[in-house]
């Protein structure tokens, strides 16, 4: 298997380079505060794009089921080995995060877990 010399071209220009990774770190805070001040419990992320969230009634498939109803998408925990929690990612665009918490309120309000 042999890498396409455009691609190669495309690497080499790259190195040295690194990402901006303040951006991720401005989305994770904000979703990780709003998520928080709704009542949702999650271990705080380290790195990566994503968190896991924690699903109120312990089933992740039905709360990510829940949260699709809502037009929020997650994916449920027992695909990555963690039952009872959703994969939420925040490597989106910050508005689109900032437009899920209202959904994300309603679904709190649903379990009732807002505090």
């Amino acid at each position: 298997l042999c890498v396409s010399p455009l691609f190669q071209l495309a690497a080499a220009e790259c190195l040295g380079t690194t990402a901006d990774v303040s951006v991720y770190e401005r989305n994770r805070d904000l979703i990780c505060d709003g998520l928080r001040q709704l009542g949702y419990r999650f271990p705080e992320p380290q790195g990566a794009f994503y968190l896991l969230l924690k699903a109120p009634e312990g089933d992740g498939r039905a709360f990510s089921r829940r949260c699709m109803a809502e037009d929020v998408l997650v994916v449920p925990g027992e695909e990555f080995f963690c039952p009872g929690y959703v994969r939420l990612a925040y490597c989106v665009p910050e508005e689109r995060l900032r437009r899920s918490l209202p959904a994300f309120r309603r679904i709190a309000e649903s379990y009732g877990i807002l505090p």
